[in-house]
Parts: structure tokens; C-alpha cells; sequence
């Protein structure tokens, strides 16, 4: 087995996900055309397209609406929107 780093474990396990399974996206702050902070997300628009992999605002508040909008659409399991909510709750509350 080959020693990974954290960010390529990380950059492999996203872009295995998403190969697997068409429901599964990016949403977060710079992850676009821009790669993610520490490039894990490099390439990803060009394989998997704008709608996929989606740079949000520097705002944590929209960022977990938006994924509690989008988990609804998709209609995540109640565990998944439950957690989300809690997130939602630390990035509010601060």
C-alpha cells in the first residue's frame, strides 16, 4: 500500500466518491477553478463540471444552507441532515 499524505488521502477519497456516484459534490469556499486552499480540489471542475464541485462565499452560513438545501433535493437520510443542522448550529451561534 502506498504512504498518501492527508491532503492526497483526502483529494483520493473525494474524487473516488464522485467517480462512484453522480450525487456526490463539492460545495465550499474556493474548491472551483481555484482548487481548494491546498490545491485537494485541482482538477475536479474540469472531470466533473461547475454543477459538481461549487465555490460558495466566504460565508459559513450559506454554505451549510446551501447544503442543507441541496441534501433536501437529494433527499439525504435524516442522520446526514441532522448533522448538518448541528454544524449549521456552531457556525450561528460561533
Amino acid at each position: 500500500m502506498p504512504q498518501l499524505t492527508y491532503l492526497e488521502a483526502i483529494r483520493q477519497g473525494i474524487w473516488e466518491e464522485m467517480e462512484r456516484d453522480e450525487r456526490v459534490f463539492i460545495l465550499g469556499e474556493d474548491v472551483g477553478l481555484y482548487g481548494g486552499a491546498f490545491k485537494v480540489t485541482d482538477g475536479f471542475v474540469k472531470k466533473f463540471g461547475e454543477s459538481r464541485v461549487i465555490d460558495t462565499p466566504i460565508a459559513e452560513a450559506a454554505i451549510v444552507g446551501a447544503a442543507l438545501l441541496g441534501l433536501d433535493e437529494l433527499d439525504a437520510g435524516p442522520e446526514t441532515q441532522r448533522r448538518l443542522r448541528s454544524a449549521f448550529e456552531e457556525v450561528r451561534v460561533g
